[in-house]
């Protein structure tokens, strides 16, 4: 029969090695698709965005043309 340190040692040996096992499992490339744009389709660059009007944080109506010359960043 083995002794408690022993079978310390053997699980302690087999959780680091299920433990690496896993995290190198973990590390190989994902397969990710890119979303290609459609054939034909470009971006609308120098063009005014069309003006709309969204409430912000406080609840205050925001209009795009309001911001017209500054950094504008929509975060839906």
């Amino acid at each position: 029969m083995r002794s408690f340190p022993e079978k310390s040692k053997t699980f302690a040996l087999l959780t680091v090695i299920v433990f690496l096992t896993l995290n190198l499992a973990g590390c190989g490339k994902p397969e990710v698709e890119t979303a290609n744009p459609e054939p034909g389709v470009k971006p609308y660059e120098g063009f005014a965005a069309p003006d709309f009007e969204l409430p912000d944080l406080s609840g205050r109506k925001v209009r795009l043309s309001d911001l017209r010359g500054k950094t504008v960043v929509l975060n839906f």
